[in-house]
């Protein structure tokens, strides 16, 4: 299924490459406008209102990057289904409303991930701590040696469960183009069955070498749009749909 998927999304990236360059330049000017800002504020404006202005620019970078999501979900679910698309599709989760309802939902998730993570860490944060406290009491060398090996596995072991709370939630972009409430999208990420989120695992593990690569070469165009289309042939197929 994985392998017949990205060959699809190849393929249409390959069909359509103008609308996705125009998407990917779209959003880099976004950020370089957002960086822009925040390099005239540090430039220009005094030590008592650069605060005011990293954080209004922290701000509209949350926003433009939930928008953009939203629009991406809106556009490649539209080419999954082989519907007829413009790049005003993608312009359409830029109005204020679409803005706010994502930015709501990009916040939301963020924080539903968060918990979860600081829950999930507490074992390797515990082992930490009883690690430090061991060594100013002088453990010896061998037994320390024993502990911070068990400190390195439960950190080890927690990095796995953290990368599938993180994909659990990808979706939710895809619920609120639906038309999904934001609480909504995110209960609906939470009720995901397990054999759907086994796919979405596998499809994220087959890009870990194409993002290292992407590290390496900088083709990242091609990687994002890879991706992306990617991801919304996979929620397609699964059929993926707001609970009642």
């Amino acid at each position: 299924m994985i392998p017949h998927i990205k060959l699809r999304a190849r393929a249409l990236q390959q069909q359509h490459r103008a609308l996705f360059a125009a998407v990917f330049m779209f959003r880099f000017a976004l950020f370089l406008l957002v960086a822009f800002s925040s390099f005239v504020a540090a430039a220009f404006l005094r030590n008592d209102l650069r605060v005011f202005a990293f954080g209004g620019c922290a701000v509209l970078l949350v926003l433009l990057h939930s928008a953009s999501l939203l629009g991406e979900a809106r556009l490649f679910s539209a080419l999954a289904k082989e519907e007829p698309v413009r790049f005003r599709r993608f312009l359409s989760a830029f109005r204020v409303r679409d803005i706010l309802r994502a930015g709501a939902l990009f916040v939301l998730s963020a924080g539903v991930q968060t918990v979860f993570g600081a829950l999930l860490c507490i074992p390797a944060f515990v082992c930490v701590a009883l690690l430090l406290r061991s060594l100013e009491r002088g453990l010896p060398m061998p037994t320390a040696l024993m502990f911070s090996l068990g400190t390195v596995a439960a950190a080890a072991a927690t990095l796995p469960i953290l990368f599938c709370v993180h994909t659990l939630f990808l979706p939710s972009a895809y619920y609120l183009a639906q038309g999904c409430g934001v609480f909504s999208c995110v209960t609906d990420c939470l009720r995901i069955g397990d054999s759907d989120l086994r796919h979405l695992l596998r499809l994220q593990r087959s890009f870990f070498g194409w993002r290292v690569l992407s590290l390496l070469l900088v083709p990242l165009p091609f990687v994002w749009g890879y991706a992306a289309q990617s991801r919304a042939l996979l929620f397609s197929a699964m059929n993926l749909r707001p609970m009642a």
